[in-house]
């Protein structure tokens, strides 16, 4: 009984490194054209120095936040980050999803979808997404990313944000801007509410195929 607890614990351990060196992969092997500033040889630094850092083409510091069995998130520089998420389908198709957030004025992010080998790469339409979840089939509204009603016409621009999760097949948007206040027409900062939204449905959503 002790061994074959041994063995299992051991299956388990070599299942989540296997994972985890799939996510380094595919770090390593991800397209130029998606970080033309961080190449090849500076993000496989970035995974395998001690620092857990690199320093990349435009000579900005770029460092490792985390690394799990699934999970990878960098922070490019002090404007910019990137994440990644492997996520096995019901199927049994294992695809990959990437959001690069640029920070500054506001979050704005760029979600895209591929398989772990970088075939099919797509973005995601994330209007579209924000569209379709913030209402339900009939026409009614659920509970929504915006604070109010009426916001949506209020704030200019409408910059989105997106989020990996960890530890769940899940991203987090939310909304950033900017709103008039009607008394005193002062200009302020707008952040929604956000909203959770499984991974797996993003695949059904209109892209633009990068390569």
């Amino acid at each position: 009984m002790k061994k074959a607890l041994i063995c299992f614990l051991f299956v388990c351990s070599f299942c989540s490194l296997s994972a985890q060196t799939a996510v380094k992969d595919c770090w390593i092997n991800m397209p130029d054209s998606l970080l033309p500033y961080l190449q090849q040889e500076h993000r496989r630094q970035l995974v395998q120095n001690d620092s857990a850092s690199a320093i990349g083409l435009l000579h900005e510091k770029s460092r490792l936040v985390r690394l799990t069995s699934d999970y990878l998130s960098v922070r490019l520089s002090e404007s910019s980050t990137i994440e990644m998420k492997v996520v096995v389908a019901s199927s049994g198709d294992t695809l990959l999803f990437v959001v690069k957030t640029f920070l500054s004025p506001l979050p704005e992010s760029e979600v895209y979808v591929s398989t772990p080998s970088w075939q099919g790469l797509k973005r995601i339409s994330l209007p579209e997404v924000l569209k379709a979840h913030s209402a339900t089939k009939t026409g009614e509204q659920i509970s929504g990313i915006w604070k109010n009603e009426g916001d949506e016409a209020r704030v200019s621009p409408v910059m989105i944000q997106a989020l990996l999760s960890p530890e769940r097949p899940v991203m987090e948007l939310n909304v950033h801007g900017y709103q008039v206040l009607s008394d005193d027409k002062k200009v302020e900062p707008y952040e929604g509410n956000g909203m959770t939204i499984d991974l797996l449905e993003l695949k059904d959503m209109p892209v633009e195929v990068i390569g």
